[in-house]
């Protein structure tokens, strides 16, 4: 009766842990490139931490805002806009608005894609801690 219980128990945790295992591991650092929205193309850099995304977009719209962690859905994780952090109609633009970043496992890249005026997609690199 004991060992039929702890197989169980051990079954059951590990049937618990199949729904993580799908989703994407949260990328760490900082990350470069450019999103498009049809022929429109602008740089951004964006720096993940463990629940929370800085996107930044440097020289079109100089401006940066904060998204935080939401929930996993699939391969991506999505994210929710904040408050501008500096200001800018275009980031002041994004507040409320989801941010879905697909990880793909041991990739050097990640694809950002969110709605603003438009969908706006792009793919960014991992960047080097290297001097």
């Amino acid at each position: 009766m004991h060992r039929t219980t702890v197989k169980t128990f051990a079954l059951a945790a590990l049937l618990g842990l199949l729904p993580a295992l799908a989703f994407a591991a949260a990328p760490q650092g900082a990350w470069r490139g450019s999103i498009q929205r049809g022929t429109d193309s602008v740089p951004v850099e964006a720096s993940f931490s463990t629940n929370a995304v800085e996107v930044r977009f440097p020289s079109t719209f100089a401006c940066k805002v904060k998204a935080d962690y939401v929930r996993p859905d699939g391969k991506s994780l999505t994210y929710r806009f904040g408050l501008s952090i500096n200001g800018g109609a275009f980031c002041d633009g994004l507040m409320g608005k989801t941010l879905t970043v697909t990880a793909p496992d041991g990739s050097n890249t990640v694809t950002l894609a969110f709605s603003s005026s438009g969908d706006w997609t792009g793919e960014l690199s991992r960047q080097s801690t290297s001097p």
